[in-house]
């Protein structure tokens, strides 16, 4: 076990003199084309939002916030952004009032980061996504809203070839996994850092863009 954890130290080390020496190809992105989408939020109440139908806040969420797409998306195109409030059981409700669901304001925007200042440029939320809310009070509330994402300077593969693991023969997926492992722990074995460069090649990529 020591001896995996030292090739792992000497392996990032390896990882990290190669981002200085340019082995690793890296996508550099002018700070003025780093475009963060979001979602700004503005409500009384806990709601909980999906992007393009992952979990992107919970209930605990701050009621003024502000919720990042970038981490949800792959590619400019088509955005769903879906608003779920529901009673708040814990004061006793059982219903959501029509009240609270139109106090409830999203508007998409987007902003710039400069990463070496923390300094946020260029902030803009002006696309209100309007909220139809029901006439009368009701049990549970769900809203769906289409953005339209322009200007993300990156094209992901991400999870885009992913597949549900569910439908696969279980002793297949076993072996499957099992074989994958044993090649990796071979390859750290051995302090093939090469080896180990390949592989992580194309993570590396995705995430440092």
């Amino acid at each position: 076990m020591k001896k995996i954890l030292f090739i792992f130290i000497i392996l990032l080390f390896n990882c990290h003199n190669a981002q200085n020496t340019g082995e690793m190809k890296i996508q550099q992105i002018p700070l003025e084309k780093q475009i963060t989408y979001m979602i700004d939020i503005t409500t009384n109440i806990p709601v909980i939002v999906y992007v393009n139908d992952i979990k992107a806040s919970e209930l605990n969420m701050p009621l003024g916030t502000a919720i990042d797409l970038n981490p949800y998306v792959l590619k400019n195109g088509k955005c769903k952004i879906k608003l779920q409030i529901f009673p708040l059981f814990r004061r006793g409700d059982t219903l959501v009032t029509v009240e609270n669901i139109r106090r409830c304001n999203l508007f998409f925007g987007s902003y710039i980061r400069n990463k070496e200042t923390d300094e946020i440029l260029n902030y803009k939320a002006d696309v209100a996504l309007p909220i139809v809310a029901p006439k009368e009070d009701v049990p549970y509330f769900e809203q769906e809203w289409d953005v339209e994402l322009t200007e993300l300077p990156y094209e992901l593969e991400g999870w885009s070839k992913g597949q549900d693991l569910r439908k696969w023969d279980k002793d297949k997926l076993e072996k499957k996994v099992v074989a994958f492992h044993q090649k990796i722990r071979k390859i750290l074995n051995d302090g093939n850092s090469e080896e180990w460069m390949k592989l992580i090649q194309k993570r590396f990529d995705e995430v440092c863009i």
